[in-house]
Formats: structure tokens, C-alpha cells, sequence
């Protein structure tokens, strides 16, 4: 697991399901080898991070033929332009789409955000 949240990284650390956990900014180039993972999963992280460089560097990190697993929230897909970034991605031949999933809620019952805000899953192959 990786993060910015010192806090966040504890608690993770308390459940004891995860092999190892890092202090990182997401927004600078990840503290990783390349090739280095099978997979790579981001829930709840897009909210916070736009642009390109996030992107190419999970491509980079994670191996040729391995996976990553993304969530946006649906409103952030259309103001960050999102589907062109995925499109992108797809044309200059660094991932190739899997599945998309329906639109689903995002946080059920949350005052803030309740059937208001969606969320979408996006499984792609690393190239």
C-alpha cells in the first residue's frame, strides 16, 4: 500500500493484510522500480490527483500485461475529461481497456454526497 496520510498508512498497518506499506505522493514520480507490480488498484484516489504523470507512472511501475483497477466518481469524469485521458492512453498503445463498470453509488447514505455522486470502475491492461 502506498500513501500520503502518515495516519492513514497506521491504520492500514493495524489490519495486518498488507505486505508492505510507503509514505508517498502520488502527485511525484512513485518510489517504485519499474515493472514491479502484477497489478495496481486505486479506490477513492482520482478524487485527488488529475493529469497525466499519476497515470504514466502506474504504466511504468506495473509490468506489461498486468492490471490496473480505477474508481471515479462520475462528476470528476466529465470535468477532468477523464474518458480522453483513457482514450489517450489507449491510442499512444500504454493500456488497452477491459471493462467498464455501470455507473454505482458512491458513498450510499453520505449527507454530502447520498445518490447525488456515482462512481465507475475502469479495469485496463498495461501495455
Amino acid at each position: 500500500g502506498a500513501d500520503i496520510s502518515v495516519a492513514s498508512l497506521r491504520l492500514a498497518a493495524r489490519k495486518g493484510i498488507y505486505r508492505s506499506l510507503v509514505h508517498a505522493d502520488l502527485l511525484r514520480p512513485l518510489p517504485f522500480s519499474a515493472d514491479t507490480f502484477d497489478a495496481a488498484i486505486c479506490v477513492g484516489v482520482l478524487s485527488y490527483i488529475s493529469g497525466e504523470e499519476f497515470f504514466r507512472e502506474l504504466c511504468r511501475v506495473t509490468r506489461a500485461g498486468g492490471a490496473l483497477v480505477l474508481s471515479h466518481r462520475t462528476d470528476l469524469i466529465a470535468s477532468r475529461s477523464f474518458e480522453d485521458l483513457l482514450r489517450s492512453f489507449e491510442e499512444r498503445g500504454l493500456w488497452s481497456p477491459v471493462s467498464e463498470s455501470a455507473s454505482l453509488p458512491y458513498l450510499p447514505k453520505h449527507p454530502d454526497f447520498a445518490d447525488r455522486i456515482q462512481v465507475r470502475y475502469f479495469a485496463l491492461r498495461v501495455r
